[in-house]
């Protein structure tokens, strides 16, 4: 090899081959050269820790309590390191392990194979070649047993590839341990449930309320709410949310108006939503702007129209014995004075004897046309009528109806 100087003396193999290895092994074939700043000399150290292809990362800070074997993660602060477990995904984020610790500098080999030696901090690598090693959930470890606890993490981070002296990183994205149970949803989604769920975090229970039952029919059933008839009052309603429809007959009462006035006997409810008393209507007609039919904006009395000119002033309807039969009206009496001859007495009488009084008569079909009738003697208070066969002209007892018509 080419000769250099290294404090003064030719770097060639006689210096190497007289220098003092720090660590023990004067027996191994490979050393690193490391130069001594205490003495200023150069000396060969025994890579006991140091695999074949091995990345690493270095890093110096105080009081970082690690030591060679120690799995480590980041800490959170640039460069420096804490030991990792799998206790959590952020535990369990893994980089490497601890290969040399000195002083304050800390060697982390991040790839490649690792020679474990009989270091205590490697022990469990003592395991058959072809094991795998888990995170552990012991702080900095490995462990040939993959974590089977829920909620811890299952990450591969090396292989055995001699027992007991190489392993070999194989740094694997790490799996959370979960019950094993299918389920669509993580159990600290929000639920709701009719009650509490020890399997669940953030499950929302439901409660019955005034008026309301909750019914639960079990698994694969069904949950029943039921309100009760009168749970429900008109305050539960928003304003304007019920139509006619579905108002009873009597629900809306005066009170429920909220009109302005007083509601009384004499009061109306105006369509402006206030009571007011009832206005003048049109008057009562006179007797003699009925007979006279005046035309005028006044109403006609039920006592005051049979004076209308064209109203009925009086009817009866006489039997063949010469008495009242049925209904008559404004007529005081009947007077049989003989066959076929009587006298109707009204009970108002007319004006003048000026009045029109119609007669009909009822018989068989067969012998109508031979019979007749005639008004005689016609007073303001009376008139008489006989009825007769018009062949014969002899009296005859008929049945006869009449309609008087006039001013009274």
């Amino acid at each position: 090899m080419a000769q250099t100087t290294i404090a003064g003396k030719f770097l060639d193999p006689t210096v190497i081959s007289a220098l003092d290895a720090i660590t023990d092994g004067a027996s191994a074939s490979d050393f690193l050269l490391v130069w001594d700043a205490s003495d200023s000399t150069l000396k060969k150290l025994l890579p006991d820790n140091l695999g074949l292809g091995a990345a690493t990362i270095k890093t110096t800070y105080a009081s970082h309590g690690l030591a060679v074997g120690d799995v480590v993660k980041p800490s959170g602060t640039d460069n420096q390191y804490n030991k990792a477990l799998a206790t959590t995904a952020a535990n369990a984020e893994v980089v490497g392990i601890v290969t040399v610790v000195s002083g304050n500098a800390v060697t982390i080999t991040i790839s490649g194979e690792i020679s474990t030696g009989a270091v205590s901090g490697f022990d469990y690598a003592d395991a058959t070649a072809g094991t795998i090693l888990f995170l552990s959930a012991t702080a900095g470890l490995l462990t040939s047993t993959e974590p089977t606890t829920e909620g811890q993490i299952s990450k591969p981070v090396a292989i055995v590839t001699q027992d007991d002296a190489k392993i070999v990183l194989i740094i694997q994205r790490g799996e959370v341990i979960s019950t094993g149970v299918q389920t669509d949803a993580p159990n600290d989604a929000t639920y709701v449930t009719l009650s509490t769920n020890s399997t669940l975090t953030a499950e929302r229970t439901l409660a019955a309320g005034s008026g309301i039952t909750l019914a639960d029919a079990g698994a694969n059933g069904a949950a029943t709410i039921s309100i009760a008839n009168d749970a429900i009052d008109s305050q539960h309603y928003a304003a304007g949310s019920i139509d006619n429809e579905h108002l009873a007959d009597d629900a809306v009462g005066i009170a429920e108006l909220s009109a302005t006035g007083t509601a009384s006997s004499s009061t109306f409810l105006r369509g402006d939503n206030a009571w007011a008393a009832a206005g003048g209507g049109p008057s009562q007609a006179t007797q003699s702007a009925l007979e006279a039919e005046t035309n005028e904006d006044t109403y006609a009395p039920p006592d005051l129209l049979r004076h209308a000119p064209g109203m009925c002033k009086a009817h009866v309807s006489i039997a063949w014995q010469g008495t009242i039969e049925l209904g008559s009206y404004n007529v005081d009496s009947i007077t049989d004075t003989g066959t076929g001859d009587r006298t109707i007495v009204w009970d108002t009488d007319f004006s003048s004897d000026d009045y029109t009084v119609t007669a009909s008569l009822s018989v068989h079909v067969e012998i109508a046309m031979q019979v007749a009738a005639e008004h005689l003697s016609k007073a303001v208070g009376s008139i008489r009528v006989r009825v007769f066969d018009a062949d014969s002209n002899a009296l005859s007892d008929r049945r006869s109806a009449h309609s008087a018509f006039g001013d009274q």
